[in-house]
Formats: structure tokens, C-alpha cells, sequence
């Protein structure tokens, strides 16, 4: 009898990373063999600009979300608890009335920690409940780096490390193709595709696409993603200041199907992002072949091998951004290269089968 876990989490929309992962966690085949998960989506915001705020209407959420918890508790008894728990500010808090609820049922927990923060909360208050909230939990983090975030309220021996992965739809003869089809392009495309968080690193791009055309660089570049701090007034007033009108192409919210047509006509993928705890997008570059330029910033380091797999250059610098972007616009070989060992490199460390064999592991281990 395969044993029953009461899952937490976040699930599109809005389509964010730990939520897609979510929902392919949800939907696999190999780990819905060997558990029964039965989802309680967390969420109180479905659209991106919504998420950090209150309002009445997310209170009254937030108390049905509570309900269905309680009601899932004493319908039935569970191996596990399964809690992507969200580590700072006001989703902390909500959180901790559903830890509150597990504790009062005995339910064994693990967290899921895709954010970062609680290192910067050093007040008594917090040490208080972080330190109650971790008790006699397990947590799983996406990279050996986050541990010290938590060495304070968690040994290390009930620690897993499971880095996001990414779902590999195109075979290796696919990609092979694209990158053929790549050599003839005449005109560059360069790409963000994310939403259009200020954090990401959208106006530092501009302001490297910016330097490019200065110095004469013929391209186009493509920018998809769901509006949330930055307004599209603000955005195409910014491409209209820095000169940009024929150069930047902004695609708006995309289905999967024409994302997918975005990477595979794209020559180089642009990431800068100064507030980023790991960098899905950089995998779905890498998946397509592409060389990916992005920032010293979380555990993207761990997937881009600067001069390897892509480059990386601090962030909020768009000088250091530009000088990469152009090495890899006037070098063909290179692009090819890079985008190559990219794709290795995910094959090997990063798709979603390797992703679920491991949550199979920790999950087992923390049944038993």
C-alpha cells in the first residue's frame, strides 16, 4: 500500500517556478507508483502583482486553506507531511499556522525551502519561531549553499539537497538540428524570458542592449514574461529613452508551445537577475543549446560553469553584461560550444527524472 502524504505547496498560477515543479511533482507517473499525494495548493494569489500583499479577499482564502487542511487531518492519517514552506515575511507567518495544525496532529514534516532570507532575521522574536517551526523537521534545499541559512535551527543530518530540474521534451537529434539551423542566422536574437520582475535584471539588460548598439552590434532582442513591478508604460518608455524601438521585441505572457519557439530561435539566453535563489530559466536555455549569460547571484554559480556551459558577470552590472554578450555575438564557434555543454550538462545533473528519483529517496527516508 503505497503511503498517503498530505502535499502543501504553491501550484500554478501564477506560473513561478516551485509551483511548475509542483505540478510536475503531482503529475509523475514514477512517484505517483510508490505514494499518494494528496495536494492542498497553498496558494492565495493567482496573479503575479498580487503576491506579498493582503487584502480581505485573501484572508478569507487563507482561512478556507486552513479548513481544508483541518479537514484533511481528521479524515485521515498520513505517513507525511510534505510543506513547501515559505521562509520569510508574511507567507512565513501563514505558514506557521499550518505547521501548527501538523504539530497538533503528530504528522511527520518535511519542508521545501525554494527561498531565502531567514538569516537576515536575527531578532529574538523570530529566532523564537524559526526555532519552533524546524523542531523535529527535515528540510530539503536546492543547494549545499542555503545550509547556513538554517544551521542555527537544523542539524545537518536531516538536511537533503535537491536542485530544481527541468522536464527534457526535445531529444538530442532535435537539438542537434537547432543548432544547425542556428549557423545560418544573419541577425542575432538574444532573450529574457522570465517575468518581468525589476529583480530579474530587466532595465540592466536594456541598458546592455543599449552599449551593444553603440557599438554598432545588429540585433534583436526578445523579452516574454507576465507583467508584475514593472508596467509596460515603464518598460516601453525605458526602450524608447535608451533608442531600443527596433531592436526590443517584448512577447508578453506565453503559452509552453510558443516558448518553446522562443528558445529554439534564440542565439543567446540573457539572465541578469540580482535577486534569485536558483534560476529555472537558465536550465530551460541550457536544454535548448544555449549559451546563457547570468549573474554571481544564489546557486546559479553550481549550473553555469563561467567560460564553460555560459558566462557570469555580478549583478547589477551592465557594462560586465554587454562585454559578455558581445564575445559570444562575434563568436560563433564559442556560442555553439558553450550551448553544447550546456545541454550535457542538464542531461546529466538536471532533468526532471533525475529530480524525481531523488525526492523518491528523501521522501522514503523520512517515512521510515
Amino acid at each position: 500500500m503505497r503511503p498517503s502524504i498530505l502535499m502543501l505547496v504553491h501550484l500554478p498560477p501564477p506560473y513561478i517556478g516551485p509551483a511548475v515543479i509542483n505540478r510536475m511533482t503531482l503529475e509523475s507517473e514514477f512517484l505517483g507508483q510508490r505514494f499518494s499525494f494528496e495536494p492542498v495548493s497553498v496558494n492565495t494569489s493567482t496573479d503575479l502583482r498580487e503576491i506579498g500583499g493582503t487584502s480581505v479577499p485573501k484572508v478569507f482564502m487563507f482561512f478556507s486553506i486552513v479548513g481544508r487542511v483541518l479537514q484533511r487531518l481528521l479524515q485521515r492519517k498520513y505517513a507525511l507531511v510534505y510543506m513547501s514552506l515559505t521562509p520569510t515575511g508574511i507567507g512565513f507567518y501563514k505558514d506557521c499556522l499550518l505547521v501548527l495544525l501538523v504539530k497538533l496532529f503528530g504528522v511527520k514534516r518535511v519542508y521545501h525551502l525554494h527561498g531565502k532570507g531567514i538569516a537576515r532575521y536575527q531578532d529574538g522574536f523570530h529566532r523564537f519561531l524559526y526555532r519552533w517551526c524546524f523542531r523535529k523537521s527535515s528540510v530539503i534545499l536546492i543547494s549545499e549553499k542555503f545550509f547556513e541559512e538554517i544551521r542555527t535551527y537544523v542539524p545537518r543530518k536531516d538536511v537533503s539537497i535537491l536542485p530544481n530540474s527541468v522536464a527534457v521534451t526535445r531529444d538530442q537529434a532535435y537539438v542537434q538540428n537547432l543548432i544547425r539551423q542556428r549557423r545560418q542566422h544573419t541577425r542575432l536574437s538574444l532573450l529574457f524570458l522570465s517575468n518581468m520582475v525589476r529583480s530579474k535584471g530587466v532595465f540592466v539588460a536594456l541598458e546592455a542592449a543599449q552599449r551593444l548598439k553603440q557599438k554598432g552590434h545588429a540585433f534583436f532582442f526578445y523579452f516574454a514574461g507576465d507583467w508584475c513591478d514593472i508596467t509596460p508604460q515603464e518598460f516601453s518608455d525605458t526602450v524608447e529613452r535608451l533608442s531600443l524601438q527596433k531592436e526590443v521585441i517584448h512577447k508578453g505572457f506565453l503559452p509552453f508551445s510558443e516558448k518553446e519557439k522562443l528558445w529554439e530561435e534564440a542565439d543567446i539566453f540573457v539572465f541578469p537577475t540580482y535577486n534569485d535563489i536558483f534560476g529555472i530559466v537558465n536550465l530551460e536555455a541550457m536544454h535548448y543549446a544555449l549559451p546563457v549569460v547570468s549573474t554571481y547571484e544564489g546557486a546559479i554559480p553550481e549550473i553555469i560553469d563561467d567560460g564553460v556551459t555560459g558566462f557570469l558577470v555580478p549583478p547589477r552590472d551592465p557594462r560586465a553584461l554587454a562585454e559578455k554578450l558581445e564575445v559570444l555575438m562575434n563568436d560563433a564557434a564559442l556560442r555553439e560550444r558553450l550551448g553544447e555543454a550546456g545541454r550535457r550538462k542538464v542531461e546529466q545533473q538536471y532533468t526532471f527524472n533525475i529530480f524525481e528519483q531523488k525526492l523518491s529517496k528523501i521522501l522514503q527516508n523520512n517515512i521510515a
